[in-house]
């Protein structure tokens, strides 16, 4: 009689300790899922640019790199970025080759604002402004209002990014990398290979340098892509990324004709520290520009 009454008293005991054995899950089943590497590997760019973000701030440093016989010309552009207060200071630096024609050097370098640019300009992104500095000039240039309010096209439009308040960068283009493939990397980090269409990477150019480019067509008239590669750090974010951009030259009647390479890197060192430096007010030489 005994024995009979325990039996099922056993069951349900057991029963009860399966249930809570698997609600609770092993330690396995108790880590949180990555916010990056546990997305499928195609969506990690995108997710590894919303990570960065989240850092709050980062120091950056790209080099746009044009080879030709002449040699290298090199813009270098650098800066720290605040992603929540969308703002950014910096600077970008024009190297160009000792023998660059003189036709080629006044299309890299530009006409941003008014005239042949400097080979320096320091810059002052915040959401309603632009702060320029070109040169040794004793005062900033201050373009009021946002994108939108500038004249499309406008060199001095393309200063300030979707991604970050700087814009020009290969942040701009990371969520529109396919066909991605990815390895390990060194401490717990990842490295991504993957394509860009040359029409995004068009995107990162200003509209009069980006004129004497040209997106390319296969055989079946479909648009070929670019070589694009990614690091990330464990946690996701963007360390650096790189794309071979030479697919984008070769126009013959472009003032580039005589490059032959062209290559893009960035380099990120995230922080939880906003930039200090963006003047908040123009100073009293700064001359207001509208559209």
């Amino acid at each position: 009689m005994i024995t009979s009454r325990l039996h099922p008293l056993c069951a349900v005991a057991a029963s009860a300790a399966l249930l809570l054995t698997g609600c609770s899950g092993g330690a396995a089943d108790d880590k949180p899922a990555h916010p990056v590497f546990d997305v499928p590997v195609g969506q990690q760019p995108h997710q590894a640019l919303l990570a960065t973000q989240a850092a709050r701030s980062a120091a950056f440093t790209q080099t746009l790199t044009f080879s030709s016989p002449s040699g290298d010309t090199v813009q270098t552009t650098s800066g720290r970025l605040d992603f929540p207060g969308g703002r950014a200071v910096g600077s970008i630096d024009w190297a160009p080759a000792e023998k660059l024609p003189q036709e080629a050097q006044d299309t890299l370098l530009g006409t941003r604002l008014a005239g042949r640019a400097p080979t320096r300009t320091r810059l002052a992104v915040d959401p309603g402004t632009i702060r320029l500095r070109a040169g040794e000039a004793r005062y900033w240039l201050l373009y009021e209002g946002n994108s939108g309010a500038i004249a499309p096209g406008a060199a001095v439009d393309t200063l300030r990014g979707s991604e970050a308040a700087f814009g020009g960068t290969l942040l701009e283009v990371l969520s529109a990398a396919e066909d991605v493939k990815e390895a390990p990397a060194k401490k717990g980090g990842r490295v991504y290979r993957a394509e860009l269409s040359q029409t995004y990477a068009l995107r990162l150019f200003p509209k009069d340098l980006g004129s004497e480019l040209a997106i390319s067509m296969d055989a079946n008239g479909d648009v070929p892509f670019v070589p694009l590669s990614i690091s990330v750090d464990a946690k996701g974010r963007v360390l650096r990324a790189e794309a071979d951009l030479s697919a984008l030259l070769g126009r013959k009647d472009s003032a580039l004709k005589g490059m032959t390479g062209l290559r893009a890197r960035l380099d990120l060192t995230v922080s939880g520290s906003p930039p200090r430096s963006c003047p908040r007010r123009p100073s009293r030489h700064s001359t207001r520009k509208r559209p």
